[in-house]
Parts: structure tokens; sequence; C-alpha cells
């Protein structure tokens, strides 16, 4: 009986001690596998707080790299462009030109001003230097009233069978009479007789300024077939050829204009209607620029 008693307290004894040995094994486990975590989780902050470092230095360098000052030049240079740039809505009113060559005329350009001032409309005038001299205030007022003034030489000479010389004089003739009255250059010019090549294009360097409708009112002089002439031609983006010397041509300009904002059109100068950069080309209609051929 003893003995068995001995026999179970020695299992007792061995089961206490399993239990004291393997307590603080397991403590230590979990001490272990938390101290493990927390490094864990210490040195993750560490990396994700050096990759943010080294994120922030590789902005920094891109910064020093691409300065502001760069930026601003290249928006100030975006912005000059579309500035210079005179972009057409595509929505708005299709758009001619209307152009008189010959004048000014004290018997007749004044009347016609009359009556572009009194639709709201603005139109271009190509002044012969010869008329422009004894005149000067005809033109003076077609300027101040928001017209384009342009050159149509001198005395109506055909450029082609003149010299380089005589077509430079006659041009630079023009041109005195545009600083000293209108404190301007000449900007355009449209050759008498829409005679030009590449010689006078060359050397006078100024845009050519032709036309895609000819009212034919030198020929017809006749107010109604001048407005159904231009009527039945205009397109948008024309350029209208008239003549402010003749009664009949002005007489018309009134229905012309009429008729043609009826259809939808906008009336503006040729330079509001081309929107050219200044090269020296020949410009027949909005859509239709050219080199000339010889």
């Amino acid at each position: 009986m003893i003995i068995i008693k001995e026999v179970y307290y020695l299992k007792d004894r061995r089961n206490q001690l399993k239990k004291e040995i393997n307590l603080p094994f397991i403590i230590s486990v979990i001490v272990l596998v938390t101290v493990l975590l927390t490094l864990s989780i210490i040195l993750g902050h560490a990396i994700t707080s050096k990759e943010q470092k080294r994120e922030k230095l590789a902005t920094e360098q891109k910064i020093k790299e691409h300065p502001l000052k760069k930026t601003q030049l290249v928006l100030d240079q975006a912005n000059e462009h579309l500035k210079k740039a005179k972009v057409h809505d595509p929505k708005a009113k299709p758009r001619v030109a209307l152009t008189f060559d010959d004048g000014p005329s004290p018997k007749t350009t004044p009347e016609l001003l009359k009556i572009l001032k009194e639709k709201k409309v603005n139109a271009t005038f190509f002044v012969l230097g010869a008329n422009f001299e004894k005149n000067p205030e005809i033109v003076k007022q077609a300027k101040k009233d928001g017209n384009e003034i342009g050159s149509h030489s001198f005395n109506h000479k055909n450029f082609v069978y003149l010299s380089t010389e005589q077509a430079v004089a006659d041009h630079n003739r023009v041109n005195e009479l545009f600083k000293s009255n209108l404190n301007m250059d000449i900007p355009i010019f449209r050759p008498p007789y829409g005679s030009t090549n590449k010689r006078i294009l060359s050397t006078l360097k100024v845009p050519n300024i032709m036309w895609s409708v000819d009212s034919l009112d030198w020929k017809s002089k006749n107010s109604q077939m001048i407005q159904q002439t231009v009527k039945q031609n205009v397109k948008p983006g024309s350029i209208v050829l008239m003549h402010d010397i003749y009664p009949t041509t002005v007489a018309s300009v009134g229905i012309v204009i009429d008729s043609l904002q009826e259809s939808g059109y906008e009336i503006v100068t040729v330079s509001e209607l081309l929107s050219y950069d200044g090269e020296t080309a020949l410009y027949f209609s909005q859509s239709d620029k050219q080199q000339p051929k010889s």
C-alpha cells in the first residue's frame, strides 16, 4: 500500500514538474514572438519612412532640374503665340471682305465712308498714291473710321514691266505718304491689274492681296448688276474687288452689304479675314494663299 502511494506521488510530481518546466518555456516563446512582431513593425515604419524620404529627394531633384523659371518661359511663349494667332470660331458667321481700289475720290469716297459707317461695316481701301497725295484727309478719315488702308501703287503702273529700281521707287513714294499721314508703313499691297511675280514679291516684302470675286463694277457700271454679280459668286472667305471711284459702285454698296448680311455673312477687313502673319505671298481668299509661279 505504501508502495502504491509512492508511485502515485511520483506520477503527480512528474506532471507538476512538466507544468513547471513548460510554463516558462511558453512564456518565453510568447515574449519572443511579441518582440519579433514589435521589431518587424518598427523596421517596417523605418523602411517606409526611408522610401518616403527617397521619393521626396527625387521630387526635389526634379524641381531643381526643371525650375519654375523655365516653366514660366514656356507658358509665356505659348501665350505670345496665342496672342498672335487670330483663331476664328468655326461656329461663328462666315466672313467676307469688301475691298475698294483706285481711290480716294473726293466725289465718291466720302459717300462710301458714310454708308459703311451707317452700316457699321469696315472695308479695305487700296489707295493710289497720286490720289492719296491730293486727298489725304479722306484717307485719314477712312482709317479713323476703322477701315483698313493698303497700297495700290502710286499711279497704277504694271509692276511686272517695271525694273526692280522703278518698282521700289514707286513703293517707297507711297510709303512716305503712309508714314507722314497715317504714321505707319504700307501693311498690304494690291498690285495694279493683279500683275506681279517672284521678283516683285521678294523685293517689296509685303503681302500681295488679290481677289476671288470680281464685281465687274468697272465694266457694267450698273448698281443692280454689281449686286447680282457679288451675290452669285461670293463664298465664305471671299475677297470682293470693287472700286470707290464709280458712283454706281457706291450706290450699290448698301444693297450689297444688306444682301451679304441677310445671307449670314460677317463683313470684315482683309487682315481680319486672312489672319496672316505677314508672309509675303499672294492671297486670293481666306483659304487660298499662293506663291507666284514665275
